[in-house]
């Protein structure tokens, strides 16, 4: 009787997982080690993240490398390593944090324009602002030869706006696929429809115009978006978190796409949406084309 009160004791403490302090260890650990790798190491980075997940009993790691650097700039290494339900908002809110502080650069940057042309159509000195001087230096260093007097500040300030990016950035333009998109959902005899919406803070034209980078690499970009739905569970749809982790899957894929054909590593999608989302039953083919009966016209 003992022995088999033992026995059910071991299999009580086998079945539980590791503790808060455990899973707070193993995060710390995993996030110290993809700290120390180098840029092309992103291999070595998504193998220890999901190692980690194994450990703590979470859910595999399917985001790319460059969403998983992002999450260890922001300090959210730890988050995302034990997937905590509020990881996602935590890294909105950052995204939306640095945001604004990059909006009141720009303004300061458009004071310091503002106050050049001042300067030289006034002919009086602007006061001395330390922002100012420090941006002039660094844009002195970006051409690589000292910026001598007002007249070249202002020809350089005209050849290079000072709030361009960033009105490109903050200006948000938004794109919705024509065509749906339609799949079986994994394990469940349903049909996935949906369109889809992308954001983007990158000028419009760019991005979106008949030239643009969706329009150009719309088939691979459809194809990773199908490859990611298909994938989808119809639990996971019907989830808050699950459809929002669906979301967060195909931004990446999308930006995946336009890094691999336009070079790019900026993330340009900044969000997708599903603007229609429709589920329904898988229709048996032998009812859409069963025979007509005798006396059918037709």
């Amino acid at each position: 009787m003992k022995n088999l009160a033992f026995f059910c004791a071991l299999l009580l403490i086998s079945a539980c997982g590791p503790s808060q302090k455990e899973m707070d260890s193993i995060a710390k650990v995993t996030c110290n080690i993809i700290k120390e790798t180098k840029v092309d190491q992103g291999a070595l980075r998504l193998q220890q993240i999901n190692d980690a997940r194994k450990r703590i009993g979470g859910a595999a790691f399917t985001s790319s490398d460059d969403f998983l650097v992002e999450a260890t700039a922001y300090d959210l290494c730890e988050s995302l390593v034990k997937n905590e339900k509020d990881f996602l908002a935590k890294m909105q809110e950052k995204r939306e944090f640095l945001k604004e502080q990059e909006r009141q650069r720009t303004e300061k940057r458009s004071r310091c324009v503002e106050n050049v042309i001042r300067e030289i159509e006034t002919g009086n000195q602007a006061t001395e602002d330390p922002f100012c001087e420090k941006w002039f230096a660094e844009a002195s260093e970006v051409v690589k030869n000292p910026i001598k007097g007002l007249d070249e500040m202002v020809q350089f300030l005209n050849r290079n706006p000072p709030s361009a990016e960033i009105e490109q950035r903050f200006k948000l333009s938004q794109y919705e696929f024509e065509d749906f998109f339609e799949i079986n959902l994994r394990g469940a005899s349903k049909i996935l429809r949906t369109k889809l919406l992308i954001s983007t803070y990158f000028d419009q034209e760019t991005m979106f115009g008949k030239e643009g980078w969706i329009v150009r690499h719309l088939v691979p970009i459809r194809a990773a978006i199908l490859q990611v739905l298909k994938s989808t569970s119809l639990e996971t749809i019907q989830s808050p978190t699950g459809k929002t982790e669906t979301l967060e899957q195909l931004r990446v894929s999308i930006n995946d796409q336009l890094e691999l054909y336009e070079k790019t590593t900026a993330q340009p999608i900044e969000q997708v949406e599903f603007s229609e989302l429709t589920i329904r039953y898988k229709i048996n083919e032998e009812r859409i084309n069963t025979p007509k009966k005798s006396g059918d016209s037709g």
